[in-house]
């Protein structure tokens, strides 16, 4: 679980397979993120692939359990390069 957290200034996410956010990049196996903030830019790398205002990834993979994400607060702006691996590109949560 993520509670109360906040981040704020420039994320740059760069190399192959990157994620980037606002609080964390990846949040693998996380349940929950609640009452967190995020006012940042981000600028991603032509290989990135999660990237969001909040997190690039939360969850669990497992679609009958999805991360519950409550109270949250973004202002992002994303910089994203076109490339042959950019994928998932959200002002809130890359993937969930």
């Amino acid at each position: 679980m993520i509670a109360n957290c906040s981040g704020t200034g420039t994320v740059i996410s760069e190399g192959y397979d990157a994620m980037g956010g606002g609080v964390a990049g990846c949040l693998e196996s996380m349940k929950s993120i609640t009452g967190c903030s995020a006012d940042v830019t981000i600028r991603a790398g032509k290989n990135a692939h999660g990237i969001g205002g909040l997190c690039g990834f939360s969850g669990t993979f497992d679609l009958s359990a999805p991360a519950l994400v409550s109270g949250c607060t973004v202002n992002a702006q994303i910089e994203c390069s076109e490339g042959p691996h950019t994928w998932v590109v959200s002002l809130a949560l890359g993937f969930i």
